[in-house]
């Protein structure tokens, strides 16, 4: 099990993150945080959740706006 410490792209904070083995190709390895949620390559996982969130919103929003056309 491998740990180490990542600067976060999107918050820039220092976190660790650790390998909970492989995703099911066998190749890239899978990196959560101390509380099991994933990593998205260097963003943390709570940045991810909250870009996730908020890019949800906007796509949410453009497809109103589209059906009211």
């Amino acid at each position: 099990m491998e740990k180490n410490v990542r600067l976060c792209k999107h918050c820039g904070l220092l976190k660790e993150r650790i390998e909970s083995g492989k995703f099911p190709d066998g190749k890239n390895k899978r990196y959560v945080d101390e509380s099991g949620k994933l990593w998205n390559g260097s963003v943390c996982a709570e940045c991810n959740t909250k870009r996730s969130h908020e890019n949800m919103k906007t796509l949410r929003a453009k497809r109103k706006e589209l059906k009211d056309i």
